[in-house]
């Protein structure tokens, strides 16, 4: 039960942190109405949880459809979902960094390469990173990264190691560089993709089996 209340737990969550527009956390979720709870707990008052915005204080109507009880699926009004009910926006970080092992030969580099195995690298600019705004889909390239081996008596070699937004599809929303205790160089982009709800594969079969007994 604590697991699956942690996962429903962040369903819910309006806005996790104050200063989430500058940070850069892999992953979290912020809703686009939070709203104050009207009805809180005794354990919820003590804790100070109703003081912030937590989920929408939504209508809600308990009653069974053609006398069919549903047990796990919920019926909106379309045009509170195009209103903008319960949508949010989802946040992911990646990550890469420079690696460079003289004494091996590596030299890895933050760096816009030749598209290859199907990678899209178009959409990056001249140093390997994407401008804020642009869309990426699963098979562009998020962070260009070239490898080039050295070795004393052997032809140095060049290889794609970009990272694709293969789970981090959206829009870019914000590119952060800094430098490590080496002074390699970290790079983060953030992706940020909106949530709209959506109709679930059971909420489809219940409609299409009411359609056909209405139509009968």
């Amino acid at each position: 039960m604590l697991l699956v209340q942690s996962a429903m737990g962040k369903q819910a969550i309006g806005v996790p942190m104050a200063d989430f527009a500058n940070r850069m956390d892999s992953h979290f979720h912020a809703l686009w109405h939070p709203q104050k709870p009207l009805v809180n707990t005794t354990i919820g008052s003590q804790l100070g949880t109703d003081k912030y915005p937590c989920g929408v204080n939504a209508i809600v109507a308990v009653m069974s459809w053609s006398l069919y009880n549903q047990e796990d699926s919920l019926i909106f009004n379309q045009s509170s979902i195009d209103r903008g009910l319960f949508r949010s926006d989802s946040y992911k970080t990646t990550s890469a960094k420079e690696d460079i092992r003289p004494k091996k030969g590596i030299y890895e580099t933050i760096k816009r390469g030749e598209s290859r195995r199907g990678k899209r690298a178009f959409k990056l600019d001249t140093d390997g990173l994407p401008p804020v705004g642009t869309m990426m889909r699963a098979e562009d390239v998020l962070i260009g990264k070239l490898c080039e081996r050295k070795m004393p008596g052997v032809p140095p070699t060049v290889s794609d190691q970009s990272i694709t937004a293969a789970k981090a599809t959206g829009t870019v929303d914000r590119v952060l560089l800094t430098d490590d205790i080496h002074g390699r160089r970290v790079v983060n982009v953030r992706t940020r993709s909106t949530r709209v709800p959506q109709v679930g594969t059971l909420c489809v079969a219940l409609v299409l089996c009411i359609l056909q007994r209405t139509r009968s």
